[in-house]
């Protein structure tokens, strides 16, 4: 029954976010790791990713090749260093990729 629910909750998250989220373990650095893929980018190896250190530590979002672009650095800029929200960062990035995917 839970493996059900939790192949259910796993199929919901991108129908319903745009997200494809991963987690992994960090067990040397006690930390659990999130890469998130977004359904309206194509490209390999095009992730965000997150380390969270515990309940009460913040979300961090680890750079990479693909944060770096840009277009996507004035993004992280602005929503996850200045105004300090990863929401508002992931919901732009989804409209933006969504805007480039389909009315592009």
């Amino acid at each position: 029954m839970f493996k059900e629910q939790i192949a259910t909750f796993r199929d919901a998250i991108p129908k319903l976010f745009g997200f494809q989220i991963d987690m992994a373990s960090e067990a040397a650095a006690g930390a659990t790791r999130f890469t998130l893929r977004s359904a309206y980018v194509l490209e390999q190896g095009a992730t965000l990713d997150f380390r969270c250190t515990g309940k009460e530590a913040p979300m961090e979002l680890l750079p990479n090749a693909h944060t770096k672009e840009p277009s996507i650095a004035p993004m992280v800029s602005t929503f996850v260093q200045r105004c300090r929200s990863i929401p508002a960062f992931t919901a732009n990035y989804t409209m933006e990729e969504f805007n480039k995917r389909t009315l592009a």
